[in-house]
Parts: C-alpha cells; structure tokens; sequence
C-alpha cells in the first residue's frame, strides 16, 4: 500500500510593498502666463556649469490653479547681475546692503518669505516652460501689520547686535513713489543750507544715454551668438539696453553686453 510522504507544510510569505508620498512633488504641470503669489521654500548657493556663482531659488505658487507648482529661478551672484538679486530682495522685504554681505546669507534670509512673481513660459526643446521673469511685493493689504513687525524688529536690534542681512518693510509703489519725493524735498533744503560758494557753482549736466541701436529683438527671444571663442551660445534675452543684450543661458549662466548686430533668432 502507497504511502503518503509526510513533511512540514509552511505558510507562503507574500512581501508587502509600502508607498510614502512625503517629499514627493506632482509632476510637471502647466501655469499660464501671469502674476502669481509665490513662496520660497528653498534658496542654496550653487555653481553654474562656468563655475559663476548663483542662488538657486524654489518657488511655490500659492494662488490661483496653478496653486501648488514649483518653478526654479537661478539668481546670478555676478556682479553685472546683481540687478535681479537687488529686485527679487526688494520685493521680499529684505534689504539689499550696499556692503560686503556673504550670498549664502541672503540665501538662507529668502527661504520663507513670500512676493508676487511674473510668470513667462518660454518655448524649449519643444515644450512650455514656465519661467520667473519678474518680482512684485506681497499683497498691500498686509503693508499696516507688516510696518509695525518692522518696528518691533528695529527696536530689538538696538539692543542686540546688528545682523548682517536686515530685513524692510515691504512698499507698494504709491507709498516708495511718496517716500522718494520726501527725500528729494530734504535733498533741496540742505542745498539751501549749503554756503554762496557752493550755489554759485554749475551743477554738472547729466551724463546723456547712448542710443541704442533700433532692432527687432526684445526681451524673451530666443537668438544665438558666437561667444569670441569660436562657441556658438544660445539663450534667452533677458535686458536690452544701448544696443546691447544680456544673454541667459538653459544653465542659467548670463552673457554680458553682447551687440545686438551680433546675435541670430533661434
């Protein structure tokens, strides 16, 4: 007679696969042209593909439907672009030192606050991208309780020591445009008080600007050029002044003063 074979029947252990979507993004999504409310939730001071310094700036929208989106903005620590920099601060509350201040402070001083960003798709290897081409303050109807926290901040200061980046109050372009006129009006008493000599001396005529030559670029056109060096760089125009073009670059490097003349629409 047959006899079954005994032997120890064990349980099948089926892996269990776990999913965790913290710190995961969506993917990319698509944002219109326009002006959004905006967050940084990350500012690190990096390097460009040319070794230039630069601040790489995560923003996250917080309004409208394109309400949760990040777009990256590098900000280049060149100083022939500082010009950005100074913008995107100003619009941030933070204020823009006319001294030696490390960039990785004014990094760290952005993560946080939040503005108003120009939002600008551009066309790249076939695709929109968004892309931030401009900075606007926070929403005025916060300027009252934002001017008081600027005043406790200052009172803390007196007795602490100065920090080395310091934070304004944000301005709205009517109150800025207010606060100019009250300084040329002191600007014009203190001439008064200046002695005979003084007055009597002609006061030197501005500086006239060159004109610049008239062409059919403009900010935001894709072109290319010959970079001297015999290497043909393209990028996207991001300043035009006195014929005369900065050049941004798909790595965020920026081109300096390169003719107009000499530059092809991509």
């Amino acid at each position: 007679m047959a006899m079954k074979k005994k032997g120890r029947v064990t349980a099948r252990k089926r892996s269990v696969v776990m999913v965790n979507f913290s710190g995961v993004e969506a993917g990319r999504r698509s944002v219109k042209d326009g002006t959004y409310e905006a967050e940084i939730i990350s500012a690190e001071l990096e390097e460009s593909s040319t070794g230039n310094p630069m601040i790489v700036v995560k923003w996250k929208l917080t309004s409208g439907k394109a309400k949760g989106v990040t777009i990256y903005d590098n900000i280049s620590c060149v100083p022939a672009a500082l010009w950005k920099m100074r913008g995107c601060l100003e619009a941030l509350g933070i204020e823009a030192q006319e001294d030696d201040v490390p960039a990785k402070d004014y990094a760290e001083a952005m993560v946080g606050e939040t503005a108003t960003v120009t939002v600008t798709n551009e066309t790249y290897e076939g695709e929109q991208r968004p892309k931030i081409t401009g900075y606007g303050t926070a929403d005025e109807g916060e300027e009252e309780a934002e001017e008081e926290e600027s005043e406790e901040e200052e009172s803390e200061e007196e007795e602490e020591d100065e920090p080395r980046v310091r934070r304004g109050a944000k301005k709205s372009k009517s109150k800025a445009k207010d606060e100019d006129e009250e300084e040329e009006e002191e600007e014009e008493s203190e001439d008064d008080d200046d002695s005979e000599e003084e007055e009597e001396e002609e006061e030197e005529p501005a500086p006239k600007k060159k004109k610049g030559a008239k062409t059919r670029f403009k900010e935001g056109d894709r072109v290319k050029f010959d970079d001297g060096e015999g290497n043909i760089i393209k990028g996207t125009i991001t300043n035009i002044e006195n014929g005369e073009a900065t050049v941004e670059d798909k790595s965020g490097d920026e081109y300096l003063e390169v003719p107009l003349s000499q530059m092809q629409p991509v």
